[in-house]
């Protein structure tokens, strides 16, 4: 993560951007699902569409969300090591 404060307007901005994109992103899947209904696909079938595009869903925003978990459990490790090592 990058050390340079980050401008109130600039965050605002990206801000928008992130839920504007997630917003269309709900409008278009629920469109999606609503076409494929008309079409006749059966209920099961939306289903199981459904429960895979949102693990799909939150697999791609903890890709996309950097987090400091990878430093935490290295440091965990390293302890947890040195402990069992004594």
């Amino acid at each position: 993560m990058s050390d340079q404060p980050v401008s109130q307007k600039a965050f605002n901005r990206t801000l928008k951007r992130v839920y504007g994109f997630y917003t269309g992103a709900v409008v278009l899947f629920v469109i999606v699902f609503a076409i494929l209904e008309q079409f006749g696909m059966s209920r099961s079938t939306i289903g199981y569409l459904f429960l895979s595009a949102t693990v799909v869903l939150y697999a791609a925003i903890g890709i996309m969300s950097p987090s400091g978990i990878n430093e935490l459990s290295n440091t965990l490790r390293e302890r947890i090591w040195s402990f069992l090592t004594v």
